[in-house]
């Protein structure tokens, strides 16, 4: 999105007035300039000048105010071992603006220096802009950052739209009011109402002068596109978003509709009618149910949505329905057909799991189950003694998945992950992958529940006892610190439901250093993590540590998440 322009509308009762005054003066005496209170410019002939003058103050006055835009300084300061001396930054807004500091040498934005202590003058100018002075004072052993904005040159936007109602945005910044105040320079307009076409123009703001836009819309043809249904398959009992199936589109004008679900038999299984299309974009959420809403069973299904356009004329409404607009009234080749296939899949279990240092699933062990995990999530997490942290997970594809995290403790600090988890085999409730993973954590960041620069590759298996599931991961890992190998041990005891997780885990290396010693703890955590009924939003408690011949550090964290 364009940054903003600042801008100023006039309102509808100050601009009759003013109108009324340019009418009563004639247009032989001077041509008066559309500006605001804070900005009251007008050009008339010489000979006139003083009855314009005495004519506009006596008539405008009470509605304008004479002003010439104020600009702005503003200076922020800290000590500074700096003595006899003030040191100096100055900034400017334009960033070309050049400036003198007591009509000394020319100088530009980002400049630093010192000064005398005392009193000074900073004179700014700029192309199109109003210049500035201002004066301040600085006291030694101090440091200053000064910044001077400086009022940019206007012009005026005077607009005539058909509709009246018809959004309009210059350089894609909405404007409201028949006329606008925007800085000088080039600009592209564009003109949008639903139900017809988008009219885009150029235009060139000049000094004090007004510029008109003309701009009568014509009515769309009816088009549909960007048909998308996501995801393909889903389980109607997950939690969160991950139970249901999106149905996305686009139109050009208002229309309406129906949605049919329809099973592998063609037999209709649910009938929703879509309301009038008062914009753009629409979008439909099927659960899986059907229309007494039970679920229906596994198996492929058939999503077809059929569409009329309304009728309509260049003076009718864009949402006033016409006789014969109902879909029993026409003729079945008047709609526009389009359909998709998704599939019911209750095998298709989404859990809350975690995304820390690539590591899906619990904190210190991968879930091997690769198809269950979530997308991807982010978890912002207030820890207990003093720290906080950010965790974001993306999973690309099935099997890859990359992670950055941020976290504050004595300082700050963060990390980055990816990691590879492929499924090897599935047998009897037995569940084995091959993860190979990498992360890298700042200095700052050693402290945090599972952070390590290293290069990593296991193999986890977990086996099911119905909810509850148990897994060992046996595995090498390089320290890329202490440029060592060293083997590892991870194991996840948890349970998980629809929408629930609770779990223990534990981490053990074992190379040249003892294990469970000062150089080589031993890493727990235990966490809950729970999936929202119909929102995309987790909820987590961790406690985590380290075991050593003394306890170097245990932890306790409550966040909330954000899944995808």
């Amino acid at each position: 999105m364009p940054e903003p322009f600042p801008h100023r509308s006039l309102p509808p009762d100050r601009i009759s007035r003013i109108i009324a005054v340019v009418e009563a003066a004639g247009n032989s005496y001077f041509h008066l300039v559309f500006r605001p209170p804070w900005q009251y410019a007008f050009a008339m002939r010489r000979k006139e000048y003083l009855f314009a003058t005495l004519l506009s103050i006596f008539i405008a006055g009470s509605i304008w105010a004479f002003d010439i835009p104020v600009s702005d300084l503003s200076m922020t300061s800290e000590t500074a071992a700096s003595p006899g001396q003030a040191l100096v930054t100055v900034f400017t807004k334009p960033t070309d603006a050049r400036f003198l500091i007591d009509r000394g040498s020319l100088l530009s934005s980002g400049w630093k220096g010192s000064l005398a202590p005392g009193t000074h003058t900073i004179s700014v100018s700029a192309n199109d802009h109003y210049p500035a002075q201002f004066a301040f004072n600085v006291q030694q052993n101090t440091k200053y950052t000064i910044t001077v904005t400086l009022e940019p040159h206007t012009g005026f936007l005077a607009m005539t739209i058909s509709p009246a109602d018809a959004s309009v945005y210059v350089d894609g910044t909405k404007i409201e009011g028949p006329i606008v105040e925007i800085p000088v320079g080039r600009y592209s307009v564009s003109v949008r109402k639903f139900g017809y076409n988008e009219a885009r123009v150029p235009i060139t703001i000049l000094w004090q002068r007004t510029s008109t836009l003309n701009i009568a819309l014509s009515l769309s043809v009816f088009e549909i596109s960007a048909f998308h249904l996501s995801p393909r398959a889903f389980n109607p009992s997950n939690k969160g978003v991950y139970n249901r199936a999106a149905l996305s589109f686009s139109v050009t004008a208002p229309g309406f509709g129906q949605v049919e679900i329809l099973n592998a038999a063609g037999l209709v299984m649910r009938r929703d009618e879509l309301p009038v299309f008062r914009t753009w974009s629409q979008r439909y959420l099927w659960r899986g149910t059907d229309e007494d809403g039970r679920t229906l069973p596994d198996g492929e299904y058939e999503v077809k949505v059929s569409i009329w356009p309304l009728f309509l004329d260049e003076e009718s409404s864009p949402f006033e329905t016409k006789p014969g607009n109902a879909p029993s009234d026409q003729a079945p080749e008047s709609a526009f057909s389009m359909s998709a296939k998704v599939l019911l899949d209750s095998s298709r279990n989404i859990m809350a799991s975690g995304v820390s240092a690539a590591r899906p699933g619990l904190l210190y062990f991968a879930d091997p189950k690769v198809r269950e995990l979530l997308p991807g999530s982010a978890e912002l997490v207030g820890g207990y003694p003093g720290s906080a942290s950010l965790s974001l997970g993306f999973r690309i594809g099935e099997s890859a998945m990359l992670s950055a995290e941020g976290v504050w403790d004595i300082g700050f600090g963060g990390g980055v992950a990816g990691s590879v988890l492929q499924t090897v085999a599935s047998f009897g409730g037995i569940d084995i992958a091959l993860l190979g993973r990498v992360s890298w954590t700042s200095a700052a960041a050693s402290s945090y529940p599972g952070s390590a620069s290293e290069a990593e590759i296991s193999l986890p298996a977990a086996f099911d006892a119905g909810s509850l599931r148990l897994g060992l991961a046996p595995g090498f890992v390089y320290d890329m610190k202490e440029e060592g190998m060293a083997g590892r041990l991870s194991a996840g005891l948890w349970y998980e439901s629809q929408g629930l997780n609770v779990g223990f885990s534990a981490l053990q290396d074992f190379g040249n250093a003892v294990p469970m010693s000062s150089a080589n703890p031993l890493y727990f955590a235990a966490e809950a993590r729970t999936l929202f009924e119909k929102h995309p939003f987790t909820l987590l408690l961790r406690i985590s540590g380290a075991l050593k011949p003394e306890l170097s550090y245990a932890a306790a964290g409550l966040g909330f998440g954000l899944a995808w």
